[in-house]
């Protein structure tokens, strides 16, 4: 029924001509009302019918006090979820999805019974089947993050949506994402005339006036998250602090890839995730020996080269690291023909390439990387 179902019924029609009818463990009134309905009515078609409840020997009551005492198992298993459990679950409905969480339930209405808290849950759970036809699904991500670690967020951008369950938001303002816990988001919300907690886990939020979404944004601290940008790291063994004998021992011990630090020149937009490519650069085999990632965010340290200058670092992963007596992953020469307007050899390390010129330098470089 419309604005009341949660489960709805299940009915099967098979081959033989039997039909099964199933009530489903968290059903509403009128889901149950609905197959003693269908049961009622195919018995005054043809009394000669065999009704069966559960078995092929116990033949069904379709009284009203059987219908109620039905019901009343359906409120039984929703106490019992409530009162019984200790953990988060989500149950299927009729349309979508409904996520319990005891502790939430009870906090929501701390003085009431568990008979308050049994209808006020259903009462949810038939309202996020049914209210909400005009909200889309906000699109999902499965994000990885550098750790490891896996999760499932929900990507807002200031539109009318609906939030299915998921551990984090990503929250857009002028294409600058922020990735936000779920339960800082629910903290932080709270009130919030926009954004309507469905149950545990899920929320619906409307289309804000432009200023009022730019302050939702503000809101949250969390760091924006950044688009990985592309550095030139440049390294001249002859006058480097890291020497060819460094780089060879490295590679000797960890053939795999190593790590360590690294000046960076135009350190303040620089940040962990950032991407490189080191350019050997002097004598010897020069261009691009090794790549990788930027490990953290800049720091300040001491002069490398001990003239007592300021210097910011950021320690880095090296991959894909060639022997020195070897062709270099993409030599100088190829690089000067890709990139003409750069000064490949006499510019500083750390330089922020563009995002064209980053994926021009991608391009080349996946023509020439090694198979492993």
């Amino acid at each position: 029924m419309e604005g009341k179902s949660t489960q709805g019924i299940n009915l099967i029609l098979l081959k033989t001509g039997f039909v099964t009818i199933k009530v489903p463990v968290l059903a509403a009134r009128c889901d149950v009302a609905l197959a003693f309905d269908i049961l009622r009515a195919v018995k005054e078609l043809d009394e000669n019918v065999a009704i069966y409840d559960g078995d092929d020997d116990t033949i069904a009551d379709l009284s009203e006090d059987n219908e109620v005492e039905v019901y009343y198992y359906r409120l039984d298993n929703m106490a019992n979820l409530i009162e019984c459990q200790d953990s988060h679950i989500g149950v299927s409905g009729f349309r979508n999805e409904f996520h319990i969480m005891p502790e939430y339930i009870k906090g929501c209405m701390p003085d009431a019974d568990p008979k308050e808290w049994t209808m006020k849950a259903y009462d949810d759970f038939a309202a996020i089947q049914w209210n909400y036809d005009g909200y889309e699904y906000l699109s999902r991500a499965n994000i990885t993050a550098p750790d490891g670690n896996q999760f499932v967020a929900r990507l807002l951008t200031n539109n009318k949506g609906f939030a299915k369950v998921c551990q984090k938001v990503v929250i857009y303002h002028d294409q600058t994402p922020k990735l936000v816990d779920i339960d800082e988001f629910f903290a932080k919300t709270q009130g919030n005339k926009y954004v309507k907690r469905l149950d545990y886990a899920q929320f619906v939020i409307d289309e804000m006036p432009e200023e009022e979404w730019e302050h939702f944004y503000e809101l949250f601290d969390a760091e924006p998250l950044h688009a990985p940008k592309t550095y030139i790291l440049r390294w001249n063994p002859s006058i480097s602090s890291f020497k060819m004998e460094n780089y060879r021992e490295a590679l000797e011990k960890c053939p795999g890839g190593f790590q360590m630090d690294w000046s960076v020149y135009e350190w303040e937009d620089a940040h962990k995730g950032d991407r490189y490519y080191m350019l050997r650069v002097g004598e010897g085999n020069t261009g691009i020996v090794f790549h990788g990632e930027f490990l953290s965010d800049p720091y300040e340290g001491g002069d490398w080269a001990g003239n007592g200058k300021k210097r910011h670092y950021v320690d880095i992963c090296c991959l894909d690291a060639v022997d020195p007596d070897n062709r270099p992953l993409i030599t100088l020469e190829e690089l000067q023909n890709a990139i003409p307007e750069i000064d490949w050899v006499k510019d500083h390390s750390g330089q922020l390439l563009t995002k064209e010129e980053g994926d021009i330098l991608d391009e080349l470089f996946n023509k020439t990387r090694p198979i492993m």
